[in-house]
């Protein structure tokens, strides 16, 4: 390249000694220009190929928290799958329905609500479910928590937040909300008319933040979150009192105020090749629990999604259908089904009336108790 630019010059200099004003101008354009040139034939990085795979990870605890915890992720399928970098990039609440619509991401990485979304906008497809692994077990399960100060004498079950002010994480977070709003209107609270204020902190250590510093009466969270902030010594639990709290799951070892629901799934989008993602599928099932890929995470090895498993979507209620038996047995809820027709993303299905179903009543055969249903063998 360089050769060529003085080849360019050099020219120049010697049209300049005929006194062609005019070639010599030619010339010095044509030296300047020759990298562009020469560079537009050069072949670009192929992003068809896959050689860099975006993975969009909800940041629900901040985009620092994000890279920290799923990184070395990207690292290990990188050793795992040659010819492939992957990288983690971390989205807001806001930021999910975007990055796929703009084909930003080949994979996501987010709450069960939001995935109801993507599958049907922009033909995302599940390939494994996510395993937290906490004090020593793995589950695939969660739900939300609702509390307050210990403190707070006053606020000991769901209607004593009538006139108080709450916090939570956003609108699309599903543990940080949505589940914990579907309880709320099954005890009659209307979050919009009952309480005096209803705030959104944006992540769930925000809403936590914000209780302990006495900005909002009460809040929500996602089950694991008061526990893993207790264990990196930011939160004394003994200040923190669980509003109408749960205990019909032995398995279930968080502190809830919600019923139980499948973990995030990580989901192919539609341009993204079945070859690649059965490999990451395969590399993230075969991960060793000791790598650091896993340690980072807190993690166990994903589990596949059984086909029958699904995630319904396109009706506004909470349907039943994709439960296996098994689930159904420990307190386990069908996926809230929160993308009515003609909606683009399961953020845009709220109303002024609330969640799309959450005035069910008990009786709604969504609901399970635990101490009803038939065991099963599987």
């Amino acid at each position: 390249m360089k050769d060529k630019q003085m080849m360019g010059l050099k020219k120049g200099l010697g049209l300049l000694k005929t006194g062609s004003v005019a070639m010599v101008l030619i010339a010095v354009v044509w030296a300047l220009l020759a990298p562009a040139v020469f560079a537009a034939d050069a072949k670009p990085e192929d992003h068809e190929s896959g050689q860099v795979v975006r993975i969009g990870v909800l940041a629900k605890r901040g985009q620092d928290k994000c890279l920290q915890e799923w990184e070395p992720t990207a690292r290990y399928l990188g050793s795992q799958i040659p010819g492939h970098t992957f990288k983690i990039v971390p989205l807001d609440f806001n930021e999910i329905c975007s990055a796929a619509e703009r084909e930003e991401v080949e994979f996501i990485l987010a709450n069960p609500s939001f995935y109801v979304g993507l599958e049907r906008s922009y033909g995302a497809n599940r390939i494994v479910t996510l395993q937290n692994l906490r004090q020593g077990n793995a589950y695939k399960i969660f739900g939300g928590v609702i509390f307050c100060m210990a403190d707070r004498k006053e606020i000991q079950r769901p209607g004593d937040l009538v006139g108080k002010t709450f916090c939570a994480v956003t609108e699309t977070s599903f543990g940080g909300w949505q589940v914990a709003w579907r309880e709320l209107k099954q005890h009659g609270i209307d979050p919009q008319r009952d309480f005096s204020a209803l705030r959104f902190a944006g992540t769930h250590d925000a809403v936590v933040w914000a209780v302990l510093g006495g900005e909002a009466d009460a809040g929500t969270v996602r089950t694991d979150t008061l526990e893993r902030m207790a264990k990196e010594g930011k939160i004394n639990l003994d200040k923190f009192r669980v509003i109408d709290q749960r205990s019909d799951d032995a398995g279930f070892n968080f502190l809830r105020s919600t019923r139980l629901y499948p973990e995030w799934p990580l989901a192919k989008l539609f341009r993204t090749s079945d070859e690649l993602a059965e490999q990451v599928a395969a590399a993230l099932m075969n991960m060793p629990a000791d790598c650091p890929a896993a340690k980072a995470a807190n993690c166990a090895d994903p589990t596949e999604l059984p086909a029958s498993a699904c995630m319904p979507h396109g009706t506004p209620r909470w349907p039943v259908q994709g439960l296996r038996e098994s689930d159904r047995a420990r307190g386990v809820s069908a996926i809230p089904a929160l993308v009515p027709d003609g909606d683009s993303c399961s953020h845009r299905c709220y109303s002024g009336n609330g969640l799309c179903a959450a005035t069910q009543p008990e009786t709604d055969p969504g609901c399970f108790d635990p101490k009803k249903a038939r065991p099963s063998a599987g």
